[in-house]
């Protein structure tokens, strides 16, 4: 059997224990739903829609997504893709100076 690359669409943000019956697939909470998203056969698909019904998640959507290498980037792993800019003076600052550079900022930011 072919496989493809699917999302799986739920309502609400799902749990460690959930979470673990999905363990063969990405778990992206989107609010207000879950994105469960993996490559499947036919028989996996219909398997991890069982296993939707009986954990009593309520299904959005289901579709065919774009292979890994073929979908854009989600915003989490756009930053984990991205270097750390720890050089960067102003986060420097930051690190150094805690909270007080963000809290000067916003009282600026006020005036």
């Amino acid at each position: 059997m072919s496989t493809r690359s699917y999302e799986i669409r739920v309502v609400g943000s799902i749990g460690p224990a959930a979470r673990e019956a999905f363990s063969g697939l990405d778990v992206e909470v989107e609010p207000p739903s879950t994105v469960l998203t993996g490559v499947l056969d036919q028989e996996g698909l219909h398997d991890m829609l069982d296993r939707v019904r009986a954990l009593g998640l309520e299904l959005i959507d289901v579709r065919q997504a774009p292979s890994p290498a073929e979908r854009p980037l989600r915003r989490e792993e756009a930053r984990r893709a991205l270097p750390a800019r720890r050089d960067h003076p102003s986060r420097m600052r930051l690190a150094h100076a805690g909270g007080e550079i963000i809290k000067a900022w916003r009282e600026k930011r006020q005036e």
